[in-house]
């Protein structure tokens, strides 16, 4: 029943599963996990998403990378004056973390999915 289970519906979680066979059999999250993983053979994946990089993108990059080799060679303090910063974006297109995304299977997922490449925010 779970590996029908999961060959129907792939994304949902462990818990929610085991919360589906409540009405059938009464399973802990925790042996549907070890049913999951140990008997049936299948992962958790979290589906990535990837951009599509091109020959150009490519040529682009180690363009870039020789750019920034140059500036640390001529600059001696351009590595401990570089700022990074980390931000959060709201896109107004739906889309959103992909932290709960998930796939349960015996080999990772290939999705495309197309988006825009600068969405609003």
């Amino acid at each position: 029943m779970i590996r029908k289970s999961v060959e129907q519906s792939p994304r949902h979680s462990s818990r929610k599963r085991s919360q589906s066979f409540g009405n059938v059999c009464k399973i802990s999250r925790t042996t549907m996990l070890r049913v999951l993983k140990q008997d049936l053979g299948t992962f958790l994946y979290r589906i990535q998403i990837y951009h599509k990089l091109t020959a150009a993108d490519m040529t682009r990059r180690l363009d870039m990378v020789n750019v920034l080799i140059r500036k640390v060679e001529d600059c001696q303090g351009f590595l401990s004056d570089l700022w990074t910063r980390d931000e959060a974006h709201c896109h107004l297109d739906g889309q959103v973390n992909s932290h709960n995304n998930i796939y349960w299977g015996t080999k990772a997922p290939i999705q495309v999915t197309q988006s825009h490449f600068t969405p609003q925010k």
